[in-house]
């Protein structure tokens, strides 16, 4: 998102590009920087579909929505309940239709 906001803020971000910078799973909260009822795997793609739609690109943020929802394993997520807030809005019926990113998918390893 940030690049996208050096390049104008157009909404021109590759899901799958951005899906390899989602935290790894499983995500290990050792900081204590995530709310007890949020966690990145949800977080993550509700986020960047709030962008998105933010940003004139509301199909893009669907699919993100979409991902998010189909998280079952975090039923009491917040950002789940969000992402379908968003859904029912629309008119779009909350049968997630987008899988969510493969759990073994390479992702870049983070910093310790």
């Amino acid at each position: 998102m940030a690049d996208d906001l050096a390049k104008g803020g157009k909404g021109e971000i590759d899901l799958a590009v951005a899906q390899k910078l989602y935290p790894p799973r499983p995500f290990v909260d050792e900081g204590g920087c995530c709310p007890g009822d949020s966690r990145p795997e949800v977080a993550c793609p509700y986020l960047l579909g709030r962008y998105l739609d933010l940003h004139g690109k509301p199909e893009l943020a669907v699919r993100c929505w979409n991902q998010c929802l189909a998280q079952v394993e975090f039923v009491a997520d917040f950002n789940r309940t969000l992402a379908a807030v968003e859904l029912r809005a629309r008119g779009i019926p909350l049968d997630s239709a987008e899988p969510p990113p493969e759990k073994d998918a390479e992702r870049p390893k983070s910093e310790p």
